[in-house]
């Protein structure tokens, strides 16, 4: 019985999600798109800035007055579906699993995942394709807007397309709150102009997929499919904690309820028709995706869930820790997990696909589970939570890294390909004014301090 109240628990938290956000697929709401220093209405809150290890909170923010009116009819249906199935359920045996809820009608059963280590069970969704429509896919040319930096402009979030052609989200001092802000270069950082960004203070990070489509992501989700020239929100029921594009999809991590209920969703690039993947099971964190491949923390850390086919079908392996991981997959079938451990954050390294991890010596002493790490490929990668070591032999040795100042704490870390990468830190206290953005060309074996003003 505990666990089938479990379930039905669960249950509740979707059907109320569902009815919040998602009762008529993804809601598109447009909002007028930020250029600069412009008077426009504003009632977001401020959030809390946040590192990229601890990204936004696990459920949806409150609603306002006017999302109420759905709130309550949600409710009383789910309460009414759970009194039923309690009723059915106390002279019965509970062998379904629940409906996963999706943004667009293609509903699909959840299967649970073994949690025994390299577990080969996989289930499918049959509507799901492993291959995007051909329009998410071809070449798209937009007019990207170019206008002046703010003065005073932090970065918070990197994201890239190319060795040159990088965007920062971030803020800067401005009279006309949100101040949200984002930048583009596309000479590698020698110069950057400023480009709309969403009216809201609810994204922390950015990604974007090419020079047309990006997405804003934190409590709230944020798109623009014409180089940020406009955006506007998509409601996916809950926050939205992780995005990962690859191969003419891009891949959403999406938190609701009050226990981290989480879900994989999937949609085209050029097009905001999301899709639950249901094989990847009660997605949690560490999202990554590469060509066809797919790689998620489930089954609230406890499980890796991977995928060779776009998130069609998914194996459940072993996680090397309970806790949170940050999956990283820079060649094919190397696998490294950064996790944190209750005390102390730690490396691992697989190189079957993630059925099988060792534990990475590390850096000595050990790092705190704050520490950020990015991998350039299977063999060289950079860890540190103040100062950064990084690694050429798949971890048995690790070497200071020059070129990075006094750093109190970062804010990101990652690589474009296997030489290109940036670093963003505090100097100082965590303040918009003290964001430093370090660039490398070399692998991550030096950084240069790289001005965005």
């Amino acid at each position: 019985m505990p666990g089938y109240l479990d379930t039905v628990e669960r249950r509740l938290a979707e059907l109320t999600a569902q009815g919040v956000d998602r009762s008529a697929g993804p809601t598109v709401v447009r909002e007028p798109s930020r250029h600069g220093d412009r008077d426009h209405r504003h009632d977001e809150p401020a959030r809390p800035r946040r590192s990229w290890w601890s990204g936004p909170g696990g459920g949806p923010r409150r609603r306002r007055n006017r999302e109420a009116l759905v709130v309550v009819p949600a409710l009383l249906v789910a309460v009414i579906v759970v009194v039923g199935l309690l009723a059915l359920g106390l002279g019965a045996h509970h062998n379904a699993t629940p409906t996963s809820s999706s943004t667009t009608h293609q509903p699909a059963q959840h299967r649970r995942q073994s949690s025994s280590a390299s577990a080969s069970a996989t289930s499918t969704a049959p509507a799901l394709s492993a291959t995007a429509p051909a329009s998410a896919t071809a070449p798209r040319h937009v007019s990207a807007p170019a206008g002046p930096v703010p003065p005073g402009f932090g970065p918070e979030s990197f994201t890239a397309v190319s060795p040159t052609t990088w965007w920062l989200l971030g803020s800067a001092p401005c009279s006309s709150p949100p101040c949200t802000s984002i930048l583009r270069t596309d000479n590698a950082g020698h110069s950057f102009v400023g480009t709309p960004a969403p009216r809201t203070t609810a994204v922390s990070r950015l990604r974007y997929a090419n020079a047309a489509d990006g997405f804003a992501f934190g409590s709230q989700l944020w798109v623009t499919h014409d180089g940020g020239a406009t955006w506007h929100q998509v409601r996916l029921g809950g926050a939205v904690t992780e995005v990962a594009t690859a191969n003419g999809f891009a891949y959403a991590l999406v938190r609701y309820g009050h226990r981290g209920l989480g879900r994989l969703e999937r949609s085209p690039l050029g097009r905001d028709t999301w899709t639950t993947l249901p094989a990847a099971g009660s997605a949690y964190a560490g999202l990554w995706a590469h060509g066809q491949d797919v790689l998620v923390g489930s089954g609230a850390g406890k499980q890796l869930a991977v995928s060779h086919n776009a998130g069609v079908t998914f194996a459940a392996h072993g996680s090397p820790s309970s806790l949170p991981c940050d999956f990283e997959e820079p060649s094919s079938s190397v696998v490294w997990a950064h996790c944190a451990t209750g005390t102390e954050s730690a490396t691992w390294r697989s190189s079957d696909s993630g059925a099988h991890f060792h534990a990475v010596a590390g850096p000595q002493p050990g790092l705190p589970n704050s520490a950020l790490f990015a991998a350039a490929s299977g063999s060289t990668a950079v860890v540190g939570a103040t100062t950064l070591q990084r690694t050429t032999d798949a971890g048995v040795h690790f070497a200071p890294v020059a070129g990075i100042g006094a750093v109190t704490a970062w804010q990101y870390l990652g690589f474009t390909d296997a030489s290109h990468g940036v670093a963003v830190g505090y100097v100082g206290s965590p303040t918009p004014a003290n964001e430093r953005l370090y660039y490398t060309s070399d692998g991550g074996a030096t950084y240069r301090l790289v001005s965005t003003g």
